[in-house]
């Protein structure tokens, strides 16, 4: 009789979840937009969110994925952004599978946000301004996260 192979079961990684909070230079440089894709890029779930403090954020999927969220947010940041701190703490998954950029949250606790500086308006802007075929064709407060807001 010959034996029958049996497919082996792996069983998949554990899924994971941690919450950072952020603080730095973090908002109106684009880091809201860039940690949703990039968590939407790796298939994890979770939030991210501005507060008076920073900003806050949950992500939640296979641990290695979790890991490289981390690794990679701390190095593939928008050009003005800078982190100062990162508190990162492990809760438990609660199974969430979509990534959403949630409203800013009131009555945060802590340091207030660094305010970028007023930074020169960048080429991409400037063409966009002066292109007739640009959404924001001579629009004054074109900005970006490579030139921030106009304050």
């Amino acid at each position: 009789m010959t034996p029958v192979a049996m497919p082996v079961t792996v069983p998949a990684a554990a899924d994971r979840r941690i919450r950072i909070e952020l603080r730095g230079v973090v908002q109106g440089v684009g880091l809201r937009p860039y940690v949703s894709g990039l968590a939407r890029a790796l298939g994890l779930g979770g939030w991210v969110a501005n507060s008076a403090s920073g900003v806050t954020l949950a992500a939640e999927g296979p641990g290695a994925a979790v890991e490289t969220f981390v690794r990679r947010l701390g190095a593939e940041l928008p050009p003005q952004a800078t982190i100062e701190t990162l508190k990162r703490t492990d809760t438990e998954p609660l199974g969430e599978t979509t990534f959403r950029i949630r409203d800013s949250v009131d009555g945060a606790t802590g340091t207030a946000a660094y305010v970028t500086p007023d930074i020169a308006t960048c080429a991409a802007c400037v063409a966009e301004i002066f292109d007739p075929q640009a959404r924001r064709h001579h629009y004054p407060f074109t900005s970006c996260t490579h030139c921030g807001p106009r304050f």
